[in-house]
């Protein structure tokens, strides 16, 4: 997604505004130049925020694991789960834990046997607060 917000905030050659849009009728050519030129700007700043919430942290625990072997291991009960849109979508669940209430985590690619008010052998990326295995006990 960072990707794609870079792609459209630096790449002068695609417009953000539509040729038949309501904005561009209503005003004047340089005033949308400014316009689009100030939605590039924003396309590029959330790109910079995506990269730095998102990714970083995950490269961060990569590189942790990959040189000190550090990996946070517990046993947790599972006390909620849910998923993005409320369904059981199967890309990834939010977990919250019992011992843990604050604490948010995301696990990708979750397996169906994974429950609520059950307990886990869980590794987790600390940083990013991803879970990388759960094995039920």
């Amino acid at each position: 997604m960072a990707l794609i917000f870079f792609i459209l905030g630096l790449n002068p050659k695609t417009s953000i505004l539509e040729t038949d849009s309501i904005l561009r009728n209503k005003f004047k050519d340089s005033s949308i130049k400014k316009l689009d030129r100030i939605l590039r700007i924003c396309f590029v700043l959330c790109a910079l925020y995506a990269c730095y919430s998102e990714t970083i942290p995950i490269y961060l625990d990569t590189i942790d694991y990959v040189v000190s072997d550090k990996i946070e291991k517990g046993n947790y009960t599972i006390a909620k789960l849910s998923s993005l849109s409320g369904k059981d979508i199967w890309l990834i669940k939010f977990v919250k834990l019992q011992e843990q209430p604050e604490r948010k985590l995301e696990y990708y690619f979750a397996p169906k046997y994974v429950r609520e008010s059950n307990k886990y052998d869980f590794t987790i990326f600390t940083r990013s607060n991803i879970i990388l295995l759960a094995k039920k006990l």
